[in-house]
């Protein structure tokens, strides 16, 4: 076989993918994902594949596991790639988009991703888009034929979206009360469908959303057909699957029945229904989900329970599938996988017969996807690839089974597997292969009629040459106590995966529905309204299933709402029979009407009679044990009623107890107190070793170290060496089975005193009824006075706080007051500080400029001095004029007293205080000015004298002009003295005038 591993791989081959392995099924491909992470050697991972879609050319595979991973099988270039991994598990896959390298992947936390294969059709998906907007899981993703919209839906919301504007057109929302089964659109058709969990089908005009109708919901299938059981009509359809014909004609739809309806679209009638046979799978044969495989030009990819639409179909391929056959592959609940031929087309008059199983029973295939040559199936994780050609073939025959192997001791494991594929209600002969009914519908419209069609396997001449062989052979006799019996004694138990068969056939239950469903629609029984509070389970559904169908009960016979100790006798019943509400229930009634049915006949005491038949046995078998309980004062409802009230479930394993009871069926009711009388017997030992009345207690509440084999045979031995007139097999009434279509009468009960018991109960109920309205009603009160205390407590510390707020936020403002005064006055304080630093550096810089000039004046008045005595000095001519000399000085003599100069001014005795410091500044300037100007002058006349000195010869000239250079000289000096003195007066009060603005 061709198996390939994907586990941590990101490539590889796949080997020989067009070679048929399997004659019978076609498998050509068995994939696996499973091995070691890295760094993890001691546990292997195991990936379990989910979700898987072929796209539109039918030559590649998308298969995603639940831990994110995606993987692309290539069967044309014989390769697998791992393109994508998510942190979310997939929900539904789907292609079907224009661009065949697109596919569209929806994951666990509700976004719809679009994605894309690199450009040659392999390596890593690109992801291009998310569709966002579902609050839950989608669970179906179903692309238009057209490949540019999208329907995506989600238990409550089914979004439109336009893939190539990657946007949402429209959201098409359901009552809140139902969830939404799927959304499709209808192949080549501009329809879409939409399923709901009632069961209610509606088509919708693709471009309006206008509604074109309601497909017909067929009746029950017990209406329908014999064929069908009480328990599938007490189901109904509930539809878990549909699909379409590749044409988008016809509609299929399959669900909890073995009965798969099939709807004419274009006149919105139901065309037919196909009944499947029970050998599909188990008990009742729920179907998982349906999918068409049709021509081979047709490439079909269906992930389910949700439908895709085909986005590869036009009108020419069409007609190539209207005269082509289809068929039609059904999953079964339990994992089978059977081939179902529908005829040239899925006409209405088109036969329908069942042509191979690809998987058994016992299979557990979840996904299909189907393409025009291959067939892909999700068989426990594993990943399986049919040659659909192959596939779609009607079964070889099988060799015939020998005369030895029918006769040994295995046949009585055949014979349960007859029993199984075939029920007791239907016996095993030869069907035509067609057997129609007409049935009319039960909507209204009594002329509308459809077909019934039992698929039944097609017989080629071969098969029925094998089947007049096998006519020759011992046939399987039908199944009887006495078979059963020799088979348990063969064994020691029942196969466990034909148990819950062989008790339903032990026991004879008439599945009578209607009756079911009167004791059902009662609701809860008042007594058991809090049965899960005092029996909490861990399985809600068990805790429910317990629950009704103790109502059923009670509601059946009021006895049993006074039964304490109902619910621990019924659990083990109800917990095997937990997937069938109404054959929990008929057990239990069987079993209370038949191995209880004297229990009562004491009610409430426990059952003396039965109890004294018990003891009988002990003190027959073995009279020593029997005084040392009396002497111990251990009656028989310590030692018996116990293990009664349970039916030995506390004393036993789940095997031992199966087994036990699969004794107990293939034998009368009174067989039961031999049971409970051996274990007595069994348990000398201990028994002889206790001496107080709670070590025998605790004795039969607890499993012991007893063995169902060891049980049994004691039990036989009892009955073989117990005499008649104790025997409880001849005390106690035979085997009776319930009957139909009612339940009988349970009354072997004191009516009066459960009667008197219902209605003190009743009454008790009454008024713990008023005293607990009385109680809400106080509670109520005392909450709402409660609420408004707390409301005006909280009024109260709400005041508080704002008043204390209106404090806090009047000392802030007081503070915040305070400190913008004090930083007010720190400013001011800072503006003088600054005016007088800037007052003081403005006189600093006056008295060094002064300074500086006084000392530029100085200079000056040296240089001027030093000049006047060289010139003194360099004098020496005589000859100047007596005139010139007269006038020079007199001239001179006029200027001084004219103009006169400012440090020869009398002064006023200081700067007057009227006189800014500016003022004074340019007065000096001023003064300073006229001084040199007027030492220019007196250079230039100076200059003009020496010239004329030298001219003059006459030394009495010179002689008299020495006199008169001495007379001019002094002069000077005492001008520039003069000067000198009026800048020292002027830095004098300048010094004044500071220290009075420093003072200020």
């Amino acid at each position: 076989m061709n198996k390939v591993n994907v586990f941590g791989h990101k490539s590889g081959t796949l080997g020989k993918v067009n070679k048929v392995f399997e004659i019978e099924t076609g498998l050509q491909l068995v994939v696996q994902n499973s091995g070691y992470s890295s760094g993890q050697r001691a546990h292997p991972q195991v990936g379990h594949f989910t979700q898987v879609a072929f796209d539109q050319s039918g030559q590649r595979l998308l298969a995603a596991d639940h831990l994110g991973h995606f993987y692309l099988f290539d069967f044309g270039r014989g390769r697998f790639e791992h393109v994508l991994h998510t942190r979310h598990p997939c929900t539904a896959l789907s292609f079907g988009l224009r661009d065949r390298r697109q596919f569209l992947a929806a994951l666990a936390d509700g976004d719809v991703r679009l994605l894309a294969i690199g450009q040659s059709g392999s390596g890593p998906a690109s992801e291009l888009a998310t569709l966002s907007g579902h609050s839950a899981a989608v669970t179906g993703i179903s692309p238009h034929s057209g490949g540019r919209y999208v329907l995506t839906t989600d238990p409550d919301v089914t979004l439109l979206w336009d893939v190539d504007a990657r946007s949402r057109l429209r959201r098409l929302s359901v009552r809140e009360d139902v969830q939404l089964l799927l959304a499709s659109f209808v192949p080549t058709r501009n329809l879409i469908l939409t399923a709901f969990r009632d069961d209610s089908l509606f088509l919708w005009d693709s471009e309006t959303l206008q509604c074109r109708g309601q497909l017909p919901t067929p009746p029950p299938p017990l209406q329908l057909s014999g064929l069908s059981t009480g328990a599938e009509a007490e189901l109904g359809p509930r539809y878990r699957s549909l699909d379409f014909t590749p044409d988008g004609r016809q509609l299929v739809a399959c669900g909890q029945t073995r009965q798969v309806h099939v709807w004419d679209l274009d006149s919105l009638q139901m065309a037919r229904v196909l009944e499947l046979p029970a050998s599909v799978g188990m008990q009742l044969c729920p179907l998982r989900q349906v999918a068409f495989a049709s021509s081979p030009d047709a490439v079909r990819s269906v992930n389910l329970p949700e439908t895709e639409a085909d986005a590869g179909l036009n009108s020419s391929s069409s007609a190539q599938h209207q005269r082509r056959s289809l068929a039609l592959l059904a999953v079964a609940h339990s994992g089978g996988v059977v081939c179902v031929s529908l005829g040239a087309g899925g006409g209405r008059s088109s036969g329908a017969t069942l042509t191979n199983r690809l998987q058994s029973a016992d299979s557990h295939v979840t996904r299909l996807a189907v393409t025009k040559d291959r067939l892909a199936l999700v068989n426990s994780g594993q990943l399986l690839i049919h040659c659909l050609t192959t596939a779609l073939r009607p079964e070889s025959a099988r060799a015939a089974m020998s005369d030895r192997a029918a006769a040994n001791a295995a046949a009585a494991a055949a014979a349960a597997a007859d029993a199984a594929a075939w029920p007791a209600t239907e016996p095993v002969t030869d069907r035509t292969d067609r057997t129609a009914a007409t049935a009319t519908d039960s909507g209204g419209d009594t002329g509308r009629t459809y077909t019934i069609v039992s698929v039944s396997p097609t017989k080629s001449s071969k098969q029925q040459s094998q089947q007049q062989q096998q006519q020759q052979l011992p046939q399987p006799q039908p199944l009887n106590r006495k078979r059963l019996r020799a088979i348990l004694q063969e064994f020691g138990q029942f196969p466990g995966k034909y148990r819950l068969l062989i008790w339903k056939t032990l026991l004879q239950l008439p599945e009578n529905t209607a009756a079911f469903n009167a004791l059902y629609n009662k609701g809860i029984h008042p007594a058991f309204l809090t049965l899960q509070d005092r029996f909490p389970l861990r399985s809600n559904k068990l805790g429910r299933v317990l629950q009704r169908s103790l109502s059923c009960v009670a509601f059946w016979s009021p006895l049993f709402g006074e039964a304490d100790y109902l619910p621990l006798l019924a659990f083990p019943f109800v917990k095997l029979f937990q997937n069938s509400q109404l054959h929990s229930m008929e057990v239990l009634m069987t079993v209370l009407t038949n191995w209880c049915g004297h229990w009562f006949e004491y009610f409430p005491n426990p059952p003396l009679n039965i109890l004294a038949i018990i003891e009988n046995l002990i003190a027959y078998h073995d009279k020593e044990l029997y005084a040392h309980l009396c002497a111990r004062g251990v009656t028989s409802e310590i030692l018996a009623w116990p293990l009664l009230q349970t039916l030995l479930t506390e004393v036993l394993t789940r095997e031992e107890w199966l087994s036990v009871w699969d004794c107990l069926l293939c034998h009368p009711p009174g067989y039961l107190l031999y049971f409970v009388a051996g274990f007595t017997l069994l348990s000398r030992g201990p028994l002889l070793r206790a001496t107080e009345v709670r070590e025998f207690e605790l004795y039969y509440r607890q499993p012991g170290c007893l063995g169902a084999r060891d049980l049994v045979k004691q039990a036989r031995q009892l009955r073989t060496r117990t005499p008649a007139e104790i025997c409880p097999c001849r005390l106690l009434p035979a085997f009776a089975p319930l009957g139909g279509p009612q339940y009988p009468l349970f009354n072997r009960y004191p009516v009066f005193i459960v009667d008197y018991q219902v209605r003190e109960r009743d009454r008790l109920r009454e008024e713990e009824r008023r005293y607990l309205e009385e109680r809400r009603a106080l509670e109520t009160a005392q909450r709402r006075s409660e609420t408004q205390r707390a409301e005006e407590a909280a009024w109260c510390r709400q005041q508080e706080l704002l008043l204390a707020a209106e404090e806090r936020r009047r000392a802030m403002l007081a503070q915040e007051e305070t400190t913008l005064r004090e930083q007010r006055r720190q400013l001011a304080a800072e503006q003088r500080r600054a005016r007088v630093d800037e007052l003081a550096a403005l006189t600093a810089q006056r008295q060094r400029l002064r300074a500086l000039q006084s000392r530029h004046r100085q200079v000056e008045a040296q240089r001027l001095g030093d000049q006047l005595g060289r010139r003194q000095r360099q004098t020496t001519a005589a000859d100047l004029e007596d005139d010139i000399i007269d006038d020079e000085a007199d001239g001179l003599d006029d200027d001084y007293d004219d103009n006169g100069s400012p440090g020869l001014m009398p002064q006023s005795g200081g700067a007057s205080a009227g006189f800014g410091l500016v003022s004074e500044l340019e007065g000096v300037c001023q003064d300073n000015g006229r001084l040199e100007a007027d030492v220019g002058r007196l250079l230039d006349r100076l200059q003009a004298a020496r010239d004329r000195l030298k001219t003059s010869g006459s030394a009495a000239v010179r002689k008299q002009k020495s006199g008169l250079n001495a007379g001019t000289a002094a002069s000077l000096q005492a001008a520039v003295a003069a000067a000198a003195a009026n800048a020292e007066g002027h830095d004098d009060d300048d010094a004044t005038t500071t220290t009075s603005q420093s003072s200020y």
